[in-house]
C-alpha cells in the first residue's frame, strides 16, 4: 500500500511540476482578457485568483490522463526513462507513439514498426521525437531479426543526437548479429568506459561476440571476468562452458556447466540444447 501512494505522490508531483509553466503561460493571456473588463479590487483579484488556479489544475489533470494512457498502454519503465518528456502531449502523435509503443510491447511487431514509421513520417516533429522514433524503428528490426536494419536505423538515431546507453547497447547487439565484430567491439568499449552498474551484462555480450567468431580463448577471458566481478554469473558460467568445448577442454567444461546450472542460468533449456549442440559438433570425427 506505501508503494502505491509513493507511486501516486510521485505521479502527482510530476504532473504538478510539468503543469506550471503551461499553466502561468495561459494564464497570461487568461487573466488580461477577463481583467480588462473588471474593476481592481480585492473581489476581483480573488476571482482572477481562482480563474488562474483552475487553469492550473486543469493542466495537472490533462497531463494525469497522458501518465494513465501510457500506463495502460504498457510502457515499462526503461522505455519511460529513454522517452522522458517527448510524446507527451494529447496530439495525434503522441496518440500514435503510444499506440505502436503498445504493439511493441505486446509484441505486434509489424504493427508497432508501421506506427513508428508513419509517426516518423508527420510533419513539426522535434529532434528528439525523430530520434525515438529511429531508435524504436531499429528495437522493431532487432526484435524481426533484421539486424541490418537495425544497426542503420540505430546509427540514425546516433546521427541526430541520441546518446542513451540503451541505444549503443542494442546497436553493438545488431552489429554483432549482422557480423560486423569489429564495430561492435568499438561500441562495448564505449559501454565499458561508461561502468554503468544496471549493465552487467557487457563483458558477457563480448564474450559472446568472440563465440561468434570461434574464439575460444578471448571469449574464456571476457566470461571469467564477468565472473570475477560478480556480473551476469549465470550466464557468464554458461559462456565458459562453451568456451572450454571450442578449446577442446571438455572436463573443464562440464564444470562450469554445472555451475551455470547450479546458478539457474536463464533460458536452461535453450542453454542445454545449444550446449549439446556445440559439443556435439566438436566431437564429430571431421571437426577441426
Amino acid at each position: 500500500m506505501g508503494d502505491k501512494l509513493r507511486q501516486l505522490a510521485g505521479l502527482l508531483r510530476r504532473a504538478a511540476e510539468k503543469a506550471l509553466i503551461p499553466a502561468l503561460l495561459t494564464c497570461l493571456v487568461a487573466v488580461p482578457t477577463v481583467g480588462s473588463s473588471m474593476e481592481i479590487d480585492w473581489g476581483s483579484f480573488q476571482v482572477l485568483l481562482i480563474v488562474c488556479l483552475a487553469l492550473y489544475l486543469q493542466w495537472i489533470i490533462s497531463l494525469l490522463l497522458v501518465y494513465w494512457q501510457q500506463r495502460g498502454f504498457h510502457i515499462e519503465r526503461t522505455d519511460a526513462e529513454i522517452i522522458g518528456n517527448a510524446f507527451g502531449g494529447m496530439g495525434k502523435k503522441s496518440r500514435m507513439f503510444c499506440r505502436a509503443l503498445a504493439d511493441v510491447c505486446d509484441n505486434n511487431l509489424e504493427e508497432g514498426l508501421d506506427g513508428f514509421l508513419a509517426v516518423l513520417e508527420m510533419q513539426g516533429l522535434t529532434d528528439k521525437e525523430r530520434q525515438l522514433c529511429h531508435f524504436y524503428i531499429g528495437r522493431c528490426y532487432q526484435m524481426t531479426g533484421c539486424s541490418a536494419n537495425a544497426v542503420q536505423s540505430y546509427q540514425r538515431a546516433r546521427e541526430l543526437g541520441m546518446d542513451n546507453p540503451y541505444l549503443l547497447l542494442f546497436q553493438a547487439r545488431s552489429m554483432t548479429d549482422s557480423g560486423a565484430y569489429e564495430a561492435a567491439q568499438t561500441v562495448y568499449d564505449r559501454l565499458l568506459e561508461l561502468e554503468l552498474p544496471e549493465f552487467s551484462c557487457i563483458r558477457t555480450d563480448v564474450g559472446m561476440l568472440y563465440l561468434r567468431q570461434h574464439d575460444g580463448a578471448k571469449a574464456l577471458q571476457w566470461f571469467e571476468d564477468s565472473i570475477a566481478k560478480g556480473e551476469n554469473v549465470a550466464f557468464a558460467y554458461g559462456g565458459c562452458a562453451l568456451a572450454c568445448l571450442l578449446l577442446r577442454q571438455p572436463e573443464q567444461s562440464q564444470l562450469y556447466y554445472e555451475q551455470a546450472v547450479t546458478n539457474r542460468m536463464a533460458d536452461l533449456e535453450g542453454f542445454r540444447e545449444y550446449y549439446a549442440e556445440l559439443r556435439d559438433a566438436v566431437e564429430h570425427p571431421l571437426a577441426g
